[in-house]
């Protein structure tokens, strides 16, 4: 079955190898930022990238039109590693901001 997928970037340095393993689908990556201007009844799901440039904490608000769009979303959604981390706090899950990178 082929999906139609928006990929949310947010600043990976994997999206080359994202879109290869999606290139069964249909696609639309988009920048997190602009996030809130698309029309989400022309996809199937929802995939949030990982990130190399911030944590969520300390950034709320530069992901706070993603994480509303998380609360809101009808669609199924798949975070991957910061993704996951937005999910988690879009829904009142503790993150804690570690020392060293993991």
């Amino acid at each position: 079955m082929i999906m139609n997928i928006l990929l949310v970037d947010n600043q990976t340095s994997y999206l080359q190898k994202l879109l290869q393993l999606l290139y069964k689908h249909k696609y639309k990556v988009v920048k997190y930022s602009d996030i809130d201007t698309l029309n989400l009844d022309n996809f199937d799901a929802t995939i949030l990238s990982g990130g190399h440039g911030f944590s969520v904490m300390q950034n709320e608000e530069r992901f706070s039109k993603e994480v509303g769009f998380i609360i809101n979303s009808p669609k199924p959604i798949l975070g991957i590693c910061f993704g996951f981390e937005l999910i988690s706090h879009a829904f009142g899950g503790r993150l804690k901001l570690m020392e060293n990178k993991e």
